[in-house]
């Protein structure tokens, strides 16, 4: 999930659209064939269409690269895959760095009244101002022991307290 190197810290989160998009985006792609077969200009269009909003929501993806030398940290999109969007914002009135849990639910709803319920549990580094009223996102880990040793590891880089907001037995994984 992250890549690093002594001054820069990757982590790629992953897609950006919900999992209920990226499974349309892929019903679509599949689905475009069908107005391709009409062989007129009208179904290449469409199925254009179709085309593009299914690569679109499979393919984009979301990330953060941390630049601990500079300060500085980029939240990203890559669309269709390649065509990279870029967002440097400057960290250096960020004071803190803690750990949360977080317990993301993703429910899907049918037409005949049954529901998906997707359950994730990650850990989410986050740099927090002073008033803990301000904060970034930096890193999402699936185990606490990696999100706590990276939060402390990065405290010590960009010269920030460490928070800890888990109890002394620390958290379930």
């Amino acid at each position: 999930m992250n890549s690093k190197s002594d001054d820069v810290v990757v982590c790629k989160l992953g897609r950006a659209c919900v999992p209920s998009m990226v499974a349309s985006g892929y019903a679509f792609i599949v689905l475009a064939i069908f107005p391709f077969l009409t062989m007129q200009i009208s179904g290449y269009i469409a199925s254009a269409v179709f085309v593009l909003f299914g690569f679109f929501s499979v393919l984009t993806t979301t990330g953060i690269i941390l630049d601990l030398r500079q300060k500085k940290l980029n939240n990203y999109y890559k669309y269709f895959g390649f065509i990279k969007k870029n967002n440097w914002i400057d960290i250096s009135t960020y004071k803190n760095i803690t750990v949360l849990k977080v317990n993301k639910v993703n429910m899907t709803y049918s037409r005949s009244n049954r529901s998906l319920r997707q359950e994730n549990k990650t850990y989410e580094v986050y740099l927090t101002d002073d008033k803990n009223s301000k904060r970034q996102l930096v890193s999402v880990f699936s185990h606490a022991k990696q999100a706590v040793d990276f939060a402390k590891e990065t405290a010590i880089k960009l010269n920030v307290s460490f928070i800890a907001n888990y109890h002394d037995s620390g958290w379930d994984d």
